[in-house]
């Protein structure tokens, strides 16, 4: 791993530091780690990693959006991601 060289300044609202925090916690590592891993994340140089974590991504949000006990079927997940990210992915 590289040495860190450069000092970022990020102001989030409180309940964007909220999550991060609690997310933190739960990996048990700092924000600034989950930060740096989200823009790893984010600048990805592999193609179907890329489109790979994004379904994730869009499954986890659609699960987030939900309303409590709002369940969503296997048919119809899988339907989206066929649709949105699987097709794109070669084999």
């Amino acid at each position: 791993m590289s040495q860190m060289e450069r000092r970022f300044q990020l102001l989030l609202d409180q309940e964007r530091f909220d999550r991060l925090s609690s997310q933190a916690e739960e990996s048990h590592c700092s924000v600034s780690r989950l930060i740096r891993e989200a823009l790893d994340f984010w600048w990805s140089d592999n193609e179907v990693e890329i489109k790979r974590n994004d379904a994730a991504l869009h499954m986890l949000m659609r699960t987030a959006d939900r309303t409590e006990g709002e369940e969503e079927d296997w048919p119809t997940s899988k339907a989206f991601l066929d649709a949105e990210f699987l097709r794109d992915i070669p084999s």
